[in-house]
């Protein structure tokens, strides 16, 4: 399932603003930990659990998550699934791209 957010007032695709790089990519990492605590709340992931030893005999429940987003410089991947827990992560980065204006 793929999906398209067009940005409005940003940089073109592939092309990080040379101004304010780090401006960015705070935004990013804004819009990556929204995803991960909807994931967490709500469930959606892809099935990699990231933090916890195979076995489990190392590391408490408590202290894994569920991976449903990787972002690295302009780039940003979402998964899960289920289609209705895509759509909830397409909800968020809506939510989020008209909050930040992008």
């Amino acid at each position: 399932m793929e999906a398209r957010v067009a940005p409005v007032g940003m940089s073109p695709q592939g092309v990080v603003s040379n101004k304010h790089p780090n401006k960015y990519l705070s935004i990013l990492s804004i819009l990556l930990r929204m995803l991960t605590v909807t994931g967490q709340n709500e469930d959606i992931s892809h099935g990699l659990q990231i933090g916890k030893d195979q076995k489990g005999d190392n590391q408490r429940d408590e202290n894994s998550y569920q991976l449903n987003n990787i972002g690295f410089i302009d780039d940003l991947s979402i998964c899960a699934d289920t289609p209705e827990g895509m759509q909830q992560l397409l909800n968020v980065v809506q939510e989020f791209t008209a909050w930040c204006a992008m």
